[in-house]
């Protein structure tokens, strides 16, 4: 037979160590049943596959938050007496050792979880683990059990002895478990063989029985059925029998005389769910006018990630009620007593800011409940575009510089950060970095410097929305042999270009070219496709990698022997002047005089161009 010994685990839960040899492979819990239930305790029976180090985990919620560890007391395998008849008392604690060291050969456990409230519904899960592997039951979520209402006084006190033959079990009896189910009670009662009675049989008191309905003690009259299921080891079959009784009407078997015995003794609950509380949370029994001293010594605890338990004080309950705000108070006993360490819920609050901007909340820990104001500072020429993080249940102002968080959880709250952009997509930054109004609405839609081109489409086009003469400019120069038409214009980092082709202004143009990279300062680009005889229009799209594309005109052109003819849509009322130059670089000089408008095009044919020498031309229009 293997020597048992008890151990307290690391999460304060008492757990039943089989220090032999005795498994044969990793446990398995195939057994589980809630007993014992009273309204300040619970029992859970208990086996597994092989001897195994079995314990239990309480909660105090299905979700298996809140740890009752230190809260609820803990014990396995409570023998009440063993067996009455032996003559000494170290004959009965080695009766009593006897039969917790045959329990856990068998696998068997009964653990108590004591110091719980009445009709109260608490969590469990088993674990158990040997030399061999381990076991958890269950293997998802967590069972349950309710506490009983009250303990009410029983007149009539019943107790239900059992005779079990010894070689039910092998080696025997001994340390094996009944289950006993009586028909009206809320739950069934569970006991060792060899426990409180002599001769290796089963003792039962039936007081100890409540009633479904009412939820405190049956009283047992008349005929009364019930079921005792015996268990041994998990390779050994159950042996049930069912059964009736018939209860009399009460009859006095003892009478004792009144008076004072001896020193009245009195019950000290402590309940505590964080921190380390001396005596550890848990029911005492304490003689009248004993001074308990009582603390916490880690009043701050961090019980999850994110989560912080924070001392606020202690309540004392009993004949009268008292509270205070202290970790240490000393008490003098005279009536049963409740101590209770109470604790405030703090959660984190992380808070951060994207580039570009800041928030006014630094990290901190907050009280549960309590709702924070975060506000968002961005940079000049930008706004506060989202808040990011844990969301749920948070509220943003109609600017969406501000945000309350109610703190019902731990949170990380971000502010992010956006440029400010007029209709066209145009940064306000660019604007004040080219000295222009902070009308950003009408002031894109203007030209600027008058070179014709809008103040935004300078920006698509990477050019200065204040210098004349930086302007997005096409070149054509014929290629020499008919080998196509060689078109330059000026290009900015960032751009990408496209090349359109027309034949005929009415039908509209076509692209001819893909996505064309900027190489600044200067983009060409080739048309083979281009015919001697035929007119060619082109024109330069740009698109900004940072805008949609936008479509710049550009003076319609093509060639013909010896001469450069031009020719551009027209309106009414306009005066229009040529303007060419033969290096990007360089300076744009007037080549013709007014020309009055002939809509719906004008056209003008410029002979004075060097032979073999590249042009690049702009039009300027006045209105008279």
């Amino acid at each position: 037979m293997s020597k048992i010994r008890y151990k307290r685990t690391g999460a304060g839960v008492i757990a039943l160590l089989a220090l032999a040899a005795g498994a044969a492979a990793a446990p398995e819990i195939d057994l589980c049943i809630p007993a014992n239930i009273t309204p300040s305790q619970f029992d859970l029976v208990v086996r597994t596959s092989e001897p195994a180090v079995s314990w239990v985990e309480v909660y105090a919620d299905p979700a298996g938050l809140t740890n009752l560890s230190g809260v609820v007391g803990m014990e396995v395998s409570p023998i009440t007496t063993g067996d009455p008849s032996l003559p000494t008392s170290y004959d009965r604690r080695m009766n009593q050792q006897a039969i917790q060291d045959a329990a856990a050969e068998k696998g068997l456990a009964l653990h108590r979880i004591s110091g719980s409230d009445p009709l109260t519904t608490y969590y469990y899960r088993v674990q158990a683990t040997n030399s061999l592997g381990s076991a958890v039951w269950p293997t998802n979520g967590l069972l349950s059990v309710t506490t009983e209402l009250e303990n009410d006084f029983v007149l009539e006190s019943r107790q239900l002895l059992l005779q079990v033959n010894p070689d039910v079990f092998d080696p025997s009896a001994e340390g094996a478990l009944g289950v006993l189910s009586a028909v009206g009670a809320s739950g069934p009662i569970a006991a060792f063989v060899g426990d409180g009675v002599s001769g290796g049989d089963l003792y039962f008191d039936l007081s100890s029985l409540f009633s479904d309905s009412t939820h405190v003690n049956m009283a047992l009259t008349g005929t009364q059925e019930f079921e005792v299921v015996l268990y041994g080891g998990a390779d050994e079959a159950e042996l049930t029998a069912s059964f009736s009784v018939s209860f009399s009407d009460a009859a006095e078997v003892a009478l004792a005389s009144t008076g004072m015995m001896a020193v009245p003794t009195y019950i000290l609950d402590i309940r505590s769910i964080a921190g380390m509380s001396i005596p550890a949370p848990g029911i005492y029994t304490n003689d009248l006018g004993s001074v308990i001293s009582c603390s916490v010594t880690n009043t701050s605890v961090i019980t999850s990630e994110g989560v912080k338990q924070v001392l606020a004080g202690w309540t004392l309950d009993g004949a009268d009620s008292s509270s205070g705000t202290g970790s240490l108070l000393n008490i003098t006993v005279s009536t049963n007593l409740v101590l209770t360490w109470n604790w405030d819920t703090k959660y984190w609050l992380d808070t951060g800011a994207g580039i570009h901007g800041q928030v006014d909340e630094p990290d901190q820990w907050v009280d549960a409940g309590s709702v924070v104001t975060i506000t968002a500072t961005p940079d000049q020429f930008y706004h506060t575009d989202e808040w990011s993080g844990d969301l749920s249940g948070t509220t943003v102002s109609t600017n969406a510089n501000q945000i309350d968080v109610p703190m019902s959880q731990p949170r990380s709250i971000f502010a992010l950060f956006a440029e400010n952009r007029d209709a066209n997509g145009v940064p306000q930054r660019w604007f004040y970095d080219n000295g222009l109004s902070n009308a950003w609405e009408s002031v894109g839609v203007q030209d600027a410097d008058g070179d014709g081109v809008l103040t935004w489409h300078e920006w698509v086009a990477g050019t200065s929305p204040v210098d004349i003469a930086d302007v997005l400019a096409l070149g054509i120069e014929p290629k020499p042999g008919l080998e196509g038409m060689l078109l330059a214009w000026s290009s900015a980092a960032g751009c990408t270009y496209r090349v359109w082709c027309s034949t005929n202004l009415l039908e509209g143009f076509v692209a001819i070219s893909d996505e064309l990279s900027a190489s600044p300062p200067v983009n060409t680009f080739i048309d083979y496709s281009a015919s001697e005889n035929n007119p060619a229009f082109y024109r330069i799209s740009v698109e900004s990698g940072n805008a949609e594309a936008s479509q710049l005109e550009v003076p319609q052109t093509y060639t013909s022997e010896g001469r450069m003819e031009l020719t551009w849509p027209s309106v009414s009322g306009r005066v229009y002047t040529i303007w060419r130059s033969t290096d990007l670089g360089g300076d744009f000089e007037s080549i013709s005089d007014p020309i009055e408008a002939t809509p719906p095009t004008n056209s003008y044919v410029d002979s004075s161009l060097p032979d073999g020498a590249a042009a690049y031309y702009r039009i300027s229009v006045e209105k008279p």
